[in-house]
């Protein structure tokens, strides 16, 4: 009875457990209402019609647009300013016909038939879909821009009202989607209603723009509110806090979305070199997560890159965090070989690029198995303001390193003496063989701390 619809980003996809939910509601039918609810500039207008676009892909039809408080002109020029991955010949203003026979279509229109005294929604969609009908669209999707209380489909809608606009959605198998303005986070008639709910809304440039699924009744979702951007390409682009990424729907959203999952459930085997006096033997270590910390990070980074897996035949993914660079896309490669991720752009933003780019270098075609992930120094983000975030986002993309069943040890290391105290320590309780190391008289020693006993060294390499 239940049919799940990408969003066509990661993030949201990730944020709604794989994506809108289409209902089977009478007989084969399949329907869906979203809200999408926020003030004046907060993104309602863009996060709806992307969540229109992909419930009209799906339903195989056209998406029919309702300006309440918009005139189709401003409504039309604003998706071609912020979408211009969507053609102009896919969208017309009524009476006009879409001239691109791709989908799906945009037909957008005013609801003059919209009585502020006596308001009748349905009667509504009713003449919109006829108007989208005979311009030569197939409406299977509805879009509503803005419910407001100027026009009495606010908050204070009647309660059967709203019930008869979602049993119209059950009645024809579409899609409602209702932009909802808002002062307020209180809840109105259209929340209790709806399938979905999501909020968006806009703060200081600092924490810029952000998203929050406050109902997601037919499937799983993440709480809290995540970072968006409205303007991109393909559309709007969220950016989930870091244990969001932990459910256990995104092993299933990953997959979708082309990361390539491993067949081995063994521990990552590092190999070690001993620092006890006389010894140059190197020990197998079984972790997935090393932590090495020290107050030179030089020597610290030296550590770091000198474990490695047990076998020759691999590479490594060096990750460098960056403080200053803040390149297009929030990545950048250089000549070394070593891959730079600027921090300043958030923990949640680093996150979600390590994620994607993780998949791609670990199926690179061609290339010798990926050993190890090298990321530091983490000393550049325990000590900002935003320390925690970053924690939780390097939490959950060493979990998502685990799961992704290629037995990658992480190796990461802190060689700052400024980190706070309290970050390092929730980050050092993660690790499954930590090492502190030090530097006096040009020795270097160091001190091991190993979560699991020293498995015996392989006779030969793992595959």
């Amino acid at each position: 009875m239940i049919r799940t619809v990408p969003t066509g980003d990661l993030g949201l996809d990730v944020l709604l457990g794989g994506g809108w939910r289409l209902v089977r509601r009478l007989g084969d039918a399949w329907s869906a209402t979203v809200v999408v609810r926020g003030g004046s500039g907060a993104g309602k207008t863009l996060v709806g019609i992307q969540v229109a676009l992909e419930l009209a892909r799906a339903l195989g039809g056209d998406v029919a647009v309702g300006c309440v408080e918009i005139l189709p002109t401003e409504y039309i020029a604003q998706l071609q300013s912020a979408r211009p991955s969507l053609p102009a010949e896919r969208v017309a203003m009524l009476p006009a016909c879409a001239t691109s026979p791709d989908g799906p279509r945009v037909y957008v229109g005013l609801m003059l038939d919209l009585d502020p005294d006596q308001p009748d929604l349905v009667a509504s969609l009713e003449s919109l879909q006829g108007a989208v009908a005979a311009a030569g669209g197939k409406p299977v999707v509805f879009l509503v821009d803005s419910l407001i209380e100027g026009y009495g489909i606010g908050s204070s809608s009647d309660r059967l009202h709203v019930d008869a606009a979602m049993k119209f959605a059950a009645k024809h198998g579409i899609g409602l989607v209702f932009c909802e303005e808002i002062s307020s986070d209180a809840p109105s008639p259209w929340v209790f209603a709806a399938d979905t709910v999501l909020q968006v809304g806009v703060e200081s440039r600092e924490r810029g723009r952000w998203i929050e699924v406050k109902k997601h009744r037919f499937g799983p979702s993440a709480t809290g509110r995540h970072e968006l951007d409205l303007v991109g390409v393909l559309g709007p682009k969220a950016f989930p806090l870091g244990g969001s990424w932990l459910a256990t729907h995104v092993r299933e959203v990953l997959r979708q979305h082309g990361w390539v999952f491993g067949a081995s459930p063994a521990m990552p085997i590092v190999d070690w070199l001993d620092v006890d006096p006389g010894s140059e033997a190197r020990s197998p270590i079984a972790a997935a997560f090393v932590f090495i910390t020290g107050y030179r990070s030089d020597t610290v980074r030296a550590s770091a890159i000198d474990l490695g897996p047990i076998g020759k035949d691999t590479r490594e993914w060096l990750v460098q965090l960056d403080p200053i660079g803040q390149p297009t896309g929030g990545w950048s490669n250089a000549a070394d070989g070593v891959a730079y991720l600027p921090t300043e752009p958030g923990a949640s933003r680093g996150l979600r690029t390590l994620v994607e780019r993780f998949a791609k270098v670990v199926a690179a075609p061609g290339a010798p198995p990926l050993g190890r992930v090298v990321i530091g120094d983490l000393g550049v983000v325990l000590s900002g303001p935003d320390s925690f975030k970053w924690v939780e986002a390097l939490r959950a993309f060493i979990g998502l390193v685990v799961a992704s069943g290629w037995a990658v040890p992480v190796i990461a290391y802190d060689g700052q003496d400024i980190a706070a105290a309290e970050p390092r320590s929730i980050l050092a309780s993660y690790a499954d063989f930590r090492l502190e190391v030090s530097e006096s008289g040009g020795r270097v020693s160091a001190t091991a701390d190993i979560r699991w006993p020293r498995p015996p060294r392989p006779t030969q390499p793992p595959e």
